[in-house]
């Protein structure tokens, strides 16, 4: 029986060579979509956690960890010695690694393909390392007297703390992907407020933004959430930097709400949320 011939095999390779460039794009755009999905279900199960532990507690989550806790924790810490699912939840399937470059003292900041690391190791451990961001401005105003939480946190502007009884729940960001455990975004960008990097015509990275410097508010802007970790194209090879104002801004990250419910939200519309009591929401800056 004879064999093929060479420029049958050639037809054959060239035809799987064909048919893998039309489906490996199709194959990735499958797998990131699902990585999107469960990253929306665990911030939807994160923002629920949070929720029932206000609820059980009668309180918010307390900065720097519950009052008789040896040490400073963060919220995962704080939320997971009650509700130990919430360890499950931690990581999003698209940054699930430290990146030891991110690396500053002890300390792992994340990026849009990368977990950050609060603590003392760069290797994976259940309370210190987290892919998601929790809206500080929802802190105990009243935790750890004496800790930075009285300058980081004000008693104004009111209506930030569940304390404070939340007007607008299904607009209040509670977790979000993220680079670092929280973040205390405000929605004026214009020169000289708490997210004044981000005025007119400023540079944004988009894989590996700025942490932000300094103390109090200036110190957790909206930086730390504006992240391109989903869309269509995987993290690493999305566009990397995008001006304010003046372009749209490639990209998207997963919000668990105060209500409970969570969504896929396009980095353009972050500034259209109640972060806080008097950050009112307002279009693309």
């Amino acid at each position: 029986m004879a064999g093929f011939t060479l420029i049958e095999l050639l037809v054959v390779i060239a035809i799987i060579a064909i048919l893998a460039a039309i489906l490996m794009p199709v194959l990735q755009k499958a797998t990131l979509r699902a990585q999107q999905t469960q990253c929306d279900n665990n911030v939807r199960q994160l923002a629920i956690a949070g929720v029932t532990y206000q609820n059980d507690y009668h309180g918010s989550i307390a900065y720097g960890g519950d009052a008789g806790t040896s040490g400073s924790v963060c919220w995962l810490q704080t939320i997971g010695n009650v509700y130990s699912q919430v360890y499950n939840l931690r990581l999003c399937p698209c940054a699930q690694t430290v990146n030891p470059n991110d690396a500053y003292g002890t300390t792992f900041y994340g990026d849009a393909a990368h977990c950050w690391n609060w603590g003392n190791s760069q290797y994976i451990t259940l309370t210190n390392e987290g892919s998601y961001t929790f809206n500080g401005w929802l802190y105990d105003k009243n935790s750890n007297p004496g800790s930075p939480v009285t300058s980081i946190i004000p008693d104004t502007p009111t209506g930030s703390y569940f304390q404070g009884k939340l007007m607008h729940p299904a607009e209040t960001p509670f977790f979000s992907d993220g680079i670092w455990v929280d973040a205390m975004p405000d929605n004026d960008p214009s020169p000289g407020t708490v997210d004044s990097p981000y005025s007119a015509g400023a540079l944004a990275n988009l894989y590996n933004p700025s942490m932000g410097s300094g103390s109090g508010l200036g110190g957790a802007p909206i930086s730390r959430v504006l992240v391109a970790r989903h869309g269509s194209l995987p993290a690493a090879s999305a566009p990397q930097n995008a001006r304010i104002r003046s372009t749209f801004i490639p990209g998207y990250i997963n919000i668990g709400f105060v209500d409970g419910h969570a969504e896929l939200v396009s980095l353009n519309n972050l500034w259209q949320f109640y972060w806080n009591g008097n950050s009112l929401p307002q279009n693309h800056p």
